[in-house]
């Protein structure tokens, strides 16, 4: 099951998520992995991913068709309470080049020895994307939504919402009772067995989050046809419904994915 969840705890000015409960994923094609063995699926492709790397290959740039959704619009100045686009968008650039490690506690420093001292947002969306087959400007995107910090201006890995003994952890808001125990994607690790100690994994290294992103947004890029527009909202909220329902921070579809489109533009152009 997968889901979304909203609390008052999240530090000032990130931005909230709303709660669902959504069935499961449907089956998607052939050359898809299940929702449900998405991580298991991307742990046998590691080593090819490996040789792409060494051999110098970029990962992948996905379609994107959100001009052709109903009420598409420029949202680059939506000012909301959860949105500040002009604020975020200026902020992009910036949080692409950013070191990852410079926004890792202390205390968390020990779990995160997967990330080099240098290594920048962008550089690890793009490792990650290479690895597992997924735009990294798409998980930059999705990122922006689930742990943008509009205090300090860039994401904060180690966000936390419980409710209803929900969790959801690092800086994709993974969900770690759909996570624990299971393989991270693309490594020959697994999640603890307990919850609360999979939601502490989530927040002490972001790579692990980004990770099960990517294998959630592949799975629904290829079930819904290729195509972010479609993609990012089955992601978000998988018992969406009516495009034109509005769901928390996220808004109607139209909204969420005009807004997805503003970032991913940009985190495009930060990387150029």
């Amino acid at each position: 099951m997968t889901t979304r969840i909203t609390t008052t705890d999240a530090p000032k000015g990130e931005l909230k998520r709303q709660a669902s409960t959504a069935p499961l994923a449907p089956t998607p094609k052939a050359v898809a992995p299940k929702a449900t063995a998405g991580a298991d699926a991307f742990v046998r492709q590691a080593s090819s991913a490996t040789v792409a790397a060494a051999a110098g290959l970029t990962p992948p740039t996905w379609n994107f068709f959100a001009q052709q959704v109903k009420k598409f619009y420029d949202a680059s100045k939506d000012r909301t309470n959860a949105y500040n686009f002009p604020e975020i968008l200026q902020d992009v650039p910036a949080m692409w080049k950013r070191p990852v490690q410079l926004d890792i506690r202390p205390t968390h420093k020990a779990a995160a020895t997967t990330i080099q001292s240098s290594e920048s947002y962008g550089e690890l969306f793009k490792r990650i994307g290479l690895e597992l087959g997924v735009d990294p400007y798409a998980l930059a995107t999705y990122c922006v939504f689930e742990s943008y910090n509009g205090a300090k201006g860039s994401y904060n890995p180690h966000m936390r919402e419980v409710a209803g003994g929900m969790h959801a952890a690092g800086i994709a808001a993974t969900q770690a009772q759909d996570w624990k125990g299971r393989k991270i994607p693309g490594t020959d690790k697994a999640f603890p067995k307990t919850l609360e100690a999979t939601a502490k994994l989530l927040r002490a290294n972001p790579e692990y989050g980004v990770r099960c992103l990517a294998s959630e947004l592949k799975h629904w890029y290829d079930a819904t046809g290729q195509d972010l527009a479609k993609a990012f909202p089955k992601t978000a909220y998988p018992a969406w419904g009516s495009p034109d329902k509005s769901r928390g921070n996220y808004g109607t579809q139209a909204q969420y994915v005009s807004r997805a489109f503003a970032l991913y533009e940009q985190f495009k152009k930060a990387d150029h």
